[in-house]
């Protein structure tokens, strides 16, 4: 798959991805702060719903408007948002050389997975404990085909678009660093050109979802990901809504915790209401499943699209991404913005600083919080399933 450039050859104008459209003003900044915020707001409006059937998510914590439930008036990021931030970072010390990229991504990747266990799927943790292992990039993935990693994907799109890297091979080289599924990795290119789209249609111009659906379904190559596009554009086109086309998709359970699934129904989400931030991501949540991967997705390109701006208030106020908070976060968005900073300014690499023992304790806090969660989630999931 390569992004954006079959269709910039039969329709350059609509489509065209160009660095002085998009970098002209201050729309790459606010797009790559977006993507960070929408991630961390929509991961954490999902989290306390976690792996929850849709039926059994809306007994026990209502349809809507959603509020943060993991801590009660408190939005806690989980590693979703963290994943992107090391991208970021790992972006920054790569002196615009993919293979430094994906040595600095697994670097900081093996460490916060190694103190992530109670918190992230096994076979990521396992993945975690191969990277210490000195093998090639290309070895060091494992199977399985966790999706719980693809939202960084978003950043490294608005923040490699227009620069002289390759956008999808950079997008599969993160990819690779833990999982070595194909279906991670298509899935990734995927949400990665649905990035680029969201990036170039700000507020103002709006976005065609029916034109923005067949650019997508043009870029895809696996067979199985094709028929889900070919299924689900009809539905687009004629404004079926989130729920309705999920249970047309046999999901009315909720999203099977899979890449394809997952990439293609929390874009659907964002297409169906792309200028309304809350409308794009609380049906996204709502269907179930994996709520706080499909939160991130659809929240990551709502907020590239409309910016930071138009995430409501109230979950903005009572967001926290501690120790990285909104200013940590803005920090890093000025120094993608300048990202590749040339040829006199290329050893710098001026990564921000991060703390492993705070981030080590985040986790610590985090993962009690989630088996708390669990533990309360137990009893109306054994009670759903006797009906």
């Amino acid at each position: 798959m390569s992004l954006g450039a079959s269709q910039k050859a039969k329709n350059p104008d609509p489509l065209d991805f160009s660095w002085s459209k998009i970098c002209s003003s201050s729309r790459r900044e606010k797009a790559i702060f977006g993507a960070m915020m929408g991630i961390a707001v929509g991961e954490a409006l999902g989290l306390a719903r976690q792996k929850l059937n849709r039926r059994t998510g809306l007994w026990v914590f209502g349809r809507g408007p959603l509020r943060y439930r993991l801590v009660p008036g408190l939005g806690v990021a989980g590693f979703r948002l963290h994943a992107t931030l090391q991208s970021g970072q790992a972006i920054l010390k790569s002196y615009q050389k993919q293979a430094v990229f994906q040595k600095h991504l697994a670097r900081r990747t093996k460490w916060y997975l190694l103190f992530s266990v109670a918190t992230i799927p096994f076979r990521l943790w396992l993945s975690g404990l191969k990277l210490w292992i000195p093998l090639p990039a290309e070895s060091q993935g494992v199977g399985g085909h966790d999706p719980e990693l693809i939202p960084r994907s978003l950043l490294l799109s608005v923040a490699l678009q227009g620069t002289a890297v390759s956008v999808d091979r950079w997008v599969e080289a993160a990819a690779k660093t833990t999982q070595s599924d194909p279906k991670v990795i298509e899935a990734c290119k995927l949400l990665a050109y649905a990035a680029q789209i969201a990036n170039f249609s700000g507020p103002a111009e709006g976005v065609d979802a029916a034109e923005s659906w067949k650019a997508l379904s043009e870029e895809v190559v696996d067979e199985e990901l094709v028929m889900l596009m070919k299924k689900l554009g009809p539905m687009l086109a004629r404004r079926r809504s989130v729920q309705s086309s999920a249970r047309a998709m046999g999901w009315q359970n909720g999203i099977p915790s899979e890449p394809y699934p997952i990439v293609t129904m929390a874009i659907y989400s964002w297409l169906r209401n792309p200028q309304r931030f809350r409308r794009a991501v609380e049906p996204a949540i709502l269907l179930g499943g994996d709520s706080a991967t499909m939160g991130a997705i659809a929240g990551g390109l709502a907020a590239i699209h409309l910016t930071s701006k138009q995430i409501p208030p109230e979950w903005v106020g009572r967001l926290s991404c501690w120790p990285h908070g909104r200013e940590w976060m803005k920090q890093l968005t000025t120094r993608l913005t300048d990202w590749p900073h040339g040829a006199e300014d290329l050893h710098r690499a001026p990564a921000l600083h991060s703390s492993p023992f705070l981030q080590a304790i985040r986790n610590g806090l985090l993962a009690i919080l989630l088996v708390v969660n669990r533990i309360v989630k137990l009893p109306f999931q054994l009670f759903s399933r006797s009906f």
